[in-house]
């Protein structure tokens, strides 16, 4: 009896252990897609202000937030159906914050879109200003027209 109070005891540890770590990574990713919204916040704002070195900077940034939250991803799956196995009767607070994940997850997605069309809008007004920029001609030469020379002197 006593070896099935300790097993139960660690099988306990262990839940309470992978849900604190589940809930750990859903809550880190969840702050990583806060401040991606940020970022994208200050980008349109770049974006609307013509400022490209600060939307070059605003892109490295968002390279660096999307790899984390792929990282965050890779380690979220895989936690997640191990709890699902060990949890058949879900814990309340994962399930809302799975669904805030996919919340902000469409929100970022959804700026992301306006962002890319506020783009689009930007480089199709540059084009048409590039087109209608007039290359101004070089100015003839006096001698341009004189012609072919018909005769040839030889005295020297």
């Amino acid at each position: 009896m006593s070896n099935e109070k300790h097993s139960d005891k660690g099988s306990v540890e262990e839940r309470i252990a992978l849900l604190k770590s589940l809930k750990g990574h859903l809550i880190a990713q969840r702050d990583k897609f806060e401040q991606y919204l940020d970022l994208l916040d200050r980008q349109e704002e770049s974006i609307q202000s013509g400022d490209m070195e600060r939307l070059q900077a605003h892109i490295e940034l968002e390279k660096g937030i999307i790899e984390e939250i792929y990282a965050f991803q890779k380690v979220i799956d895989p936690l997640t159906e191990v709890y699902r196995m060990a949890y058949p009767a879900s814990e309340p607070e994962i399930p809302l914050l799975s669904e805030s994940l996919e919340h902000a997850r469409q929100e970022v997605l959804a700026r992301n879109e306006r962002n890319r069309s506020l783009l689009k809008k930007n480089l199709e007004t540059l084009r048409q200003e590039i087109a209608s920029l007039r290359i101004p001609k070089r100015a003839k030469s006096p001698y341009g027209d004189v012609g072919v020379p018909s005769m040839i002197d030889i005295t020297t």
